[in-house]
């Protein structure tokens, strides 16, 4: 595997579709870029380019890298290892004081980009019946396990820039960035966050349109579903939005 996108692509393989190790490390180094976004008769399509484009994206915007360099960035991430571009934005990386906040707004952003591209009315039907209708709200409310789940797409780029994300730095990061949204917003219970997702678009910027209004439809079944993941990981703010720890899993006061 000759690229940071292929590396992705193996991982992706890996975690999602449960490939074994060395069949996703042949199928990412022999298969096109076009059959590992999309499949074909041997695995299932990664489609990891939009979130790796968000990730891009946000990095060279983050450094103030001109945005003619963003094409020769991607085309590196995608196709050439080599490419002295990763010892550019490097040099700029190295320079970032508070790299976990560099790193939760790229997440943001690929965060973001997810909504964008999944905003359709087939997916969000999927989403409620799954119970994840939290996966349409901002970062701060979607749960340290969504939003580490994004690394999968980031880290790699970030290890070829010579950055090492430090999972436990990064969580209480998002631990402050989650408290500070709560304080700003008066959130103290469920409720708050319906009232909230009511807001649409005017709370959360990235959502589309059509799907901000699904979203204020369901602003009770939305403010279950934060509240739901909340629980499922024990989130240090169950106590904040008032929850309290029972026997085993936390419950609603």
């Amino acid at each position: 595997m000759d690229s940071v996108y292929r590396r992705i692509a193996k991982d992706c393989l890996v975690k999602w579709m449960g490939t074994p190790e060395e069949e996703a490390k042949a199928f990412a180094t022999d298969d096109t870029i076009q059959e590992l976004e999309d499949g074909n008769d041997k695995h299932y399509g990664v489609g990891a380019l939009g979130s790796i484009r968000a990730a891009l994206k946000s990095i060279v915007r983050q450094l103030g890298i001109p945005d003619n360099a963003y094409v020769t960035f991607e085309n590196a991430v995608l196709d050439d290892d080599n490419s002295p571009i990763f010892e550019t934005v490097a040099e700029k990386l190295q320079q970032v004081d508070n790299i976990e906040e560099f790193i939760l707004t790229a997440l943001s952003d690929i965060h973001d980009q997810w909504v964008i591209d999944n905003s359709s009315e087939k997916t969000f039907i999927k989403k409620e019946g799954r119970g994840q209708l939290h996966q349409f709200t901002p970062q701060e409310l979607i749960g340290w396990n969504e939003v580490k789940s994004d690394l999968i797409f980031l880290e790699p780029i970030l290890n070829r820039l010579g950055v090492t994300v430090d999972q436990e730095k990064l969580l209480a990061a998002y631990n402050e960035k989650v408290s500070a949204y709560v304080s700003e917003r008066g959130i103290s219970s469920k409720e708050d966050i319906a009232t909230l997702v009511e807001t649409g678009s005017a709370y959360y910027p990235a959502l589309p349109q059509e799907l901000a209004q699904r979203l204020v439809e369901k602003k009770d079944v939305v403010a279950d579903a934060v509240v739901a993941n909340l629980q499922k990981n024990n989130s240090p703010l169950l106590e904040t939005i008032g929850l309290t720890a029972g026997d085993g899993a936390p419950t609603l006061k």
